[in-house]
């Protein structure tokens, strides 16, 4: 292959690749259960054709990230997980779809790794109609349900937000209810990293942290304040948090 574009499952962003002798590195074929592990739980007992028949299974081989698999190496689940939270679950199922078909044991912490990851349901199916609608529906994942559960969440953390703002404040500002504020939210949001947890709440505090010193400064706060979210989607297109999260993809 000479050229392409690669959504990577592991990061979740977009690779476009060249061939070349240093464009090349980017995108690596990896072994999603890598060879060393197997060979530690089962393989040395194979002859040489069921190895080469295991090491080209196309069930084990996934183009992604050529970075980010040379720090996988040849971790199993209980040591490495792929930094895009939303792939974890199809990583999880896909690497017991290996081991079971050539009969590779786990250890125990590999296990309760891969356990935790595939028993919970909720979150991969919302992951799931994230990322990709149509494909969630063909999986047989009620859709209309999972969008209507999560609406009822963000609702009920947003009602939670505004009712402990107004008891701090002991009234309910007008403004509190201009569009402006929604698309604060937006920002702070997307300052953080949308699609995780935390990350709004990062978000938040890294706005309200240069709201308050950039005020102080300059009447024109509000440019610093776009200007640092413009730098923020330029440069860590994941957000604050999303982006550690994928600097410490062991413990993320």
């Amino acid at each position: 292959m000479l050229s392409g574009t690669l959504h990577d499952p592991y990061t979740g962003t977009v690779i476009v690749f060249f061939r070349g002798r240093i464009t090349s590195v980017r995108v690596q074929i990896d072994h999603v259960v890598a060879l060393s592990d197997a060979w530690q739980k089962g393989a040395q007992q194979w002859s040489t054709s069921r190895r080469t028949a295991y090491a080209n299974d196309s069930l084990n081989l996934l183009a992604v990230d050529g970075p980010t698999n040379g720090r996988k190496s040849d971790g199993d689940a209980a040591t490495w997980l792929p930094p895009n939270k939303a792939y974890r679950c199809s990583y999880a199922a896909r690497q017991v779809a290996v081991k079971v078909t050539y009969g590779l044991w786990v250890t125990s912490a590999e296990r309760d790794a891969l356990a935790r990851i595939l028993a919970s349901p909720f979150g991969a199916a919302m992951a799931a109609v994230r990322e990709n609608e149509g494909r969630a529906r063909a999986c047989g994942y009620d859709v209309r349900r999972v969008r209507w559960q999560a609406f009822t969440l963000s609702g009920a953390f947003t009602g939670l937000a505004g009712a402990l703002y107004a008891l701090k404040l002991g009234i309910v500002p007008i403004d509190s209810m201009d569009l402006g504020t929604s698309g604060l939210a937006v920002i702070m949001a997307l300052l953080g990293g949308s699609g995780t947890f935390f990350g709004p709440f990062v978000g938040a505090l890294v706005f309200v942290a240069t709201e308050t010193l950039a005020s102080g400064w300059t009447e024109h706060w509000p440019l610093v304040v776009g200007a640092l979210f413009m730098a923020c989607v330029l440069f860590f297109p994941r957000g604050v948090w999303g982006t550690l999260l994928g600097r410490l993809p062991r413990w993320a």
